[in-house]
């Protein structure tokens, strides 16, 4: 076979070589949305074991220390409305010039195209003064409570110096003697942290503050800042242009996310972030994220969870406003951990330890102090479906293989947002024989978005079709598949980001009797692509499918492949799927799905190669091993003439099986170029072992070569019993390490 690239004479050197020198192209802009503004100096900490919070503003971000052990109860409050997400699109209110900035109290927000609304923050119950003016004095730039007057100075009945709940302010200038003997003293529990962040607040308190000039433009004289909240509270509100009616929201200094971005005791901030757009707690379902820790330090997280609107408010129902920080932990060196997000209790109850309510879509993201490999288990519609975590944001993703069939079939395409502006989204559909359907949509600051396909008219019934998502902003898209006809079959999978790719790798397929493995191809481009199919089996035989296939311009196909004519596919050998391809260039989107041993197991075509891929999920019990419990792993090593047009590298490969307790098992072994390698967990003898002598039945996976390759896991679990779901799902992982695009070996 004549190589992908040999009229490219570039690629003169080998895999090991290039990495050796280059370090290769790495695949990370996901990682750059949340450091895009750098962390502060632990130097400019009064002490650097302290949690840092940061408030995010339209103006720049605003990084504040917090007392933990000077003020532990202030703290504890301020953290507990930043965790629940209280302070998520509130607004400074209240600029006194030459005092204080003060904020907490009131949230002005809107959906994306509805009229900004004014609410209040909720209020939990009051606190204990903490004040302590020797150690803690209002000076210039500390935060502080603000609480009400004491009744023998005019206050309500429910005044004093007991009386903070939710608001705080910053002092402006030094007001030790103004503030730290008024009512009780007013307690300091952090500062606004020295460099950009100073910056930003004069920034903000640099906004006029409307008087009363003729037109009365004070807020109190327009909507919806004239109705019962007003009382005087935005008679010195910093404004940000006109005053006009239903002031546009970032008009007035908003906080559009707050967040921790470093826990307490912990000297590191939390600069990872892993993503993915699926999350729904219900009557019959069960969800619960294993996370894998596979660097050689103990790795800090937390774990947030973004919810979907559809229609107003739903904090009215579920005092859920729009996101929260639902587990906050730590996992040590090469260990597995992981939270229960919820599980359904008698009669279809939320579980008693739920995380999040039922009945509320969300999106999961995970922020941790170094390298993670979170995955999805989700079990719900009778079956289980599962999908590693991504780092990487983009504005387009693909999906090659999607499905409306009303009454028994339900897909949704879910994406979530995670900046602080809206995403203006525009989805095309594609078919094999008719022309494209083209949606829009608009997903707000740090929301999950998305659609049923059951819903929506455009779409014909009893139809395969194909999807690609375009953004105005960076996010993170996927598509859950769920099947009620018989056995109930369902998965979830990440797109794929950016514009496709000319070349793509499956690692694991399989065919022979009752298997489905289908090849689901998009070609968005206004050209006709011609793509070549390869399987390539573990005795190094490939086999061309034929015909080729001729897909014309903004149209899709699928193949079976378990239904080939080939005797080692029908046979059911494990194989590996090779496509590429003509013109040279021309990017497609593929998608792998494997329906066999009663579910069905969905993946993007992997079109990047790391040298690390993690597994969060992995489990197996001796006594169920081969009978009702599977588990693969597959690995294809691309480092091949086909690939880089001049010869096979031979990858160096470890799999490490890291346990809860900190045991690693490892196994190592080689895989030569353009070779595949597979391994069925549920025969290997090692695994089996620590299960039946030590009672280590739950890890981690983690592969580890010398140079990039492409990892999938396949999972099933048969016999979950009762009520709750069972199935499979497989997972190309999470990436990390040396990082390549497979058209760029």
């Amino acid at each position: 076979m004549a190589p992908r690239h040999a009229a490219r004479p570039s690629r003169s050197r080998s895999t090991k070589q290039i990495v050796a020198e280059c370090g290769m192209m790495e695949h990370l802009e996901g990682r750059t949305l949340f450091g895009a503004s750098p962390f502060p100096s632990l130097d400019d900490m009064r002490d650097p074991n302290n949690t840092v919070v940061r408030i995010e503003t339209r103006y720049g971000n605003i990084d504040i220390e917090l007392y933990d052990s000077l003020a532990p109860n202030t703290v504890t409050n301020f953290l507990r409305y930043v965790r629940e997400g209280h302070y998520d699109q509130s607004v400074f209110h209240r600029h006194a010039a030459n005092f204080v900035l003060q904020g907490g109290g009131f949230r002005y927000d809107g959906l994306p195209g509805a009229t900004p609304a004014l609410t209040a923050v909720p209020q939990y119950d009051q606190i204990n003064n903490e004040f302590d003016g020797n150690q803690r004095s209002n000076d210039q730039w500390t935060i502080a409570m603000a609480k009400l007057a004491s009744p023998a100075d005019g206050g309500p009945p429910n005044g004093g110096p007991n009386s903070a709940t939710n608001q705080w302010f910053i002092n402006l200038v030094d007001n030790t003697g103004a503030l730290d003997g008024q009512n009780g003293g007013f307690t300091v529990f952090g500062q606004v942290l020295a460099g950009s962040s100073r910056t930003v607040v004069t920034t903000i308190t640099g906004l006029p503050v409307p008087t009363g000039q003729t037109g009365d433009p004070r807020l109190n004289s327009v909507a919806p800042f004239n109705g019962p909240l007003f009382s005087g509270n935005f008679s010195s509100t910093p404004v940000d242009g006109t005053v006009v009616a239903n002031l546009p929201e970032d008009n007035i200094p908003r906080m559009r996310d707050v967040e921790i971005i470093k826990a307490r005791n912990v000297q590191t901030f939390y600069g990872e972030q892993f993503y993915y757009p699926e999350g729904f707690a219900g009557s019959t379902i069960n969800e619960f994220l294993p996370i894998a820790n596979p660097t050689q330090a103990q790795v800090f997280y937390q774990v947030i969870v973004r919810s979907e609107v559809t229609s107003g408010d739903i904090s009215t129902t579920t005092g859920w406003f729009r996101d929260r920080v639902i587990s906050t932990g730590s996992i040590g060196a090469h260990s597995r951990g992981g939270i229960t997000i919820s599980q359904f209790g008698a009669g279809g109850a939320p579980g008693i330890a739920d995380l999040v309510p039922q009945g509320v879509p969300y999106s999961i993201e995970v922020r941790a102090t170094g390298q993670l490999a979170p995955t999805l288990s989700h079990y719900d519609f009778g079956t289980s479906t599962g999908e590693a975590f991504t780092t990487t944001l983009d504005t387009t993703w693909g999906f090659a293989q999607a499905e409306k069939r009303n009454a028994s079939v339900f897909d949704f395409l879910v994406w979530s947002n995670p900046n602080g502006v809206a995403a203006d989204i525009q989805i095309t559909f594609f078919f094999q024989s008719s022309a494209p359907v083209t949606l829009t949509a608009t997903t707000d600051a740090y929301r999950r978005g998305g659609f049923a396909f059951q819903n929506i008219a455009q779409l014909p019934n009893n139809t395969f079709f194909s999807a690609r998502i375009v953004s105005s902003v960076p996010i993170v898209a996927a598509l859950s598949h769920f099947d009620n006809t018989g056995d109930q079959f369902g998965s979830t999978t990440l797109g794929i980001a950016g514009n496709g790719s000319e070349v793509g790798v499956v690692p694991g397929a399989i065919g022979g009797p009752g298997v489905s493995q289908v090849l689901s191809i998009l070609n968005p481009n206004n050209t006709a692509a011609v793509v070549t199919i390869v399987l390539r089996f573990n005795d190094g035989a490939e086999v061309t499918i034929a015909p080729t296939q001729l897909i014309g311009q903004r149209s899709r196909v699928q193949v079976n492949l378990a239904t080939n004519a080939n005797s080692r596919v029908q046979a059911g050998d494990p194989f590996s799927i090779r496509y590429s391809t003509l013109p040279q260039g021309l990017a497609i989107y593929a998608t792998s799905s494997t329906t066999a041993l009663t579910d069905v197991a969905t993946t993007p075509v992997a079109t990047v190669a790391s040298t690390i891929s993690t597994f969060g999920e992995g489990f197996m019990d001796p006594a169920r091993a081969s009978i009702n419990v599977f588990e693969t792993i597959s690995l294809y090593n691309p480092n091949s003439f086909f690939f880089n047009g001049t010869g096979n590298v031979t990858a160096n490969v470890t799999l490490n099986f890291l346990y809860g307790d900190g045991f690693v098992l490892q196994h190592t072994f080689t895989v030569g170029g353009g070779a595949r390698f597979e391994l069925n967990i549920d025969e290997f003898q090692p695994v089996l072992a620590e299960a039946t002598n030590n009672g280590r039945f739950y890890y981690s996976m983690q592969v580890v070569s010398d140079i990039p390759l492409l990892a999938q896991m396949f999972h099933y679990d048969l016999t979950l019993g009762g009520t709750q779901a069972s199935g499979g799902f497989t997972t190309l992982g999470t990436q990390s390490g040396t990082i390549v695009r497979l058209d760029q070996i």
